[in-house]
């Protein structure tokens, strides 16, 4: 079974997102972002730098996908 034309648009526009959430990293307000997002920071805050990372990459996947 080959897959169909809607196969290659999800797989497109899923890359994309990826892309789009990666390059708003450098963005700057991507930037002041990250820059505040910091293991120092976190732990100051009661806080572990892991999660709280990867819920900024989720959270700018998704944006990025509601955007694409």
């Amino acid at each position: 079974m080959t897959p169909g034309p809607h196969t290659a648009l999800v797989v497109i526009g899923s890359a994309l997102a990826v892309v789009g959430a990666a390059r708003s990293t450098w963005s700057p307000c991507g930037r002041s972002m990250l820059s505040s997002i910091n293991p120092v920071g976190e732990a100051g805050r009661g806080r572990r730098f892991g999660p709280t990372a990867a819920w900024f990459v989720t959270g700018a996947v998704a944006g990025g996908a509601c955007l694409g």
